[in-house]
């Protein structure tokens, strides 16, 4: 009997902190290890490896795919450099980012935000960025995005044909994994529905001062912006480490106390210039918290006629609909019900499955 397959995944993301990006890549490798457990991917067919630059320093809870760390060199010279070599089939990339010289790849775009919004990245990050991506993109076997307008992004900037793209948005699942914690709310020192919630990282195109101004502006009594997350101060330039003043700052926090935040909250508010995709919005419909987000980028896609939509630069309109909201229990109650219902349409299922439907389409032609 001929040995199994192997599928190569890029991995990298396992050893670094959990942002957005790499939420996704772990969801993703998590519905795969379900797959194979329940007999949806042949085992006896297929093997699926995990290469990354060393051992993650906790388990990743993936029983049921290999993990081959190593190679020289760390970060982005170990994935030009080691990974082509220690992966020579067909290589899954997650992160939005590829071996520009691996001559068959699967990459999985999640936005062009550092061409749309270059001010809020490091000068290095955008001449890496900028060299490394579009010769990825270019080169690529199989292309994946986390929505329709990540596509067209990729179409518009660098001459990728749509028809190339396959959309596999994200999904919601994660959410419901970890308990709430509301402790979490005391050690803020909030009360349930005193606050509106803002998550993301500290960069100038989340928008946090129109955040912050929208609920000046509403004049609810009491009400409080609080902030969940941080900075990569090696990737974003300086002037987006700053938070508004009055703002609770409630820094990287668990799944756990993010649940809370999300279910306690008056709503996730989300003004946000530039998204490829929008994960908070869907994290909080998922778990019944009305979303107030402005209707750039991906944002329309993602919170379809779920959430109260505004442009990013409306504050008064944004302020209005705080007042709205705080006022009519009705409208809350509304808000939770449609959200719900939408985010039950975004799986991390759906988006494994399509991507493996793509993956063994593309082996079996060979």
């Amino acid at each position: 009997m001929p040995a199994p397959a192997e599928v190569h995944v890029n991995a990298r993301f396992l050893g670094e902190p959990l942002t957005g990006v790499q939420r996704v890549g772990r969801e993703i490798l998590a519905e795969l290890d379900r797959m194979v457990a329940a007999g949806e991917i042949d085992r006896g067919r297929w093997r699926i490896v995990l290469h990354l630059p060393a051992p993650p320093a906790a388990d990743p809870g993936l029983p049921h795919l290999e993990l081959r760390p190593g190679g020289a060199f760390r970060s982005h010279a170990w994935e030009q450099l080691s990974l082509p070599r220690r992966a020579p089939g067909l290589l899954l990339n997650l992160k939005g980012t590829a071996p520009v010289r691996h001559p068959r790849t699967l990459l999985h775009l999640h936005d062009a935000v550092t061409f749309a919004w270059p001010q809020a990245y490091s000068r290095a990050f955008r001449a890496w960025w900028g060299w490394v991506v579009p010769r990825a993109a270019r080169r690529a076997r199989l292309l994946t995005a986390v929505s329709a307008f990540t596509a067209g992004e990729y179409e518009r900037r660098f001459g990728i044909p749509r028809r190339r793209i396959t959309v596999l948005p994200n999904g919601h699942e994660h959410v419901f994994a970890a308990a709430a914690e509301p402790a979490v709310l005391a050690r803020l020192g909030l009360e349930p529905e005193g606050y509106v919630l803002a998550v993301g990282s500290l960069d100038p195109r989340k928008n946090l001062a129109g955040a912050a101004a929208a609920v000046r502006l509403a004049g609810v009594e009491g009400l409080r912006l609080v902030v969940a997350g941080g900075p990569n101060p090696r990737v974003f330039a300086e002037r987006g480490a700053e938070l508004p003043p009055g703002t609770v700052h409630a820094g990287r926090v668990s799944d756990g106390e993010l649940r809370a935040l999300y279910e306690h909250a008056l709503a996730l508010i989300f003004p946000s210039f530039y998204e490829g995709f929008g994960l908070p919005p869907l994290e909080a419909m998922a778990l019944g918290c009305p979303v107030l987000a402005s209707d750039a980028a991906a944002l329309p896609e993602v919170c379809g006629r779920a959430a109260l939509l505004a442009p990013p630069a409306a504050d008064a309109e944004r302020a209005e609909q705080l007042r709205t909201l705080a006022a009519d229990p009705a409208l809350r109650a509304e808000l939770r019900a449609k959200g719900r219902a939408q985010a039950a349409g975004f799986t991390w299922r759906a988006c494994a499955r399509g991507m493996w439907r793509l993956v063994t389409a593309e082996l079996e032609r060979s």
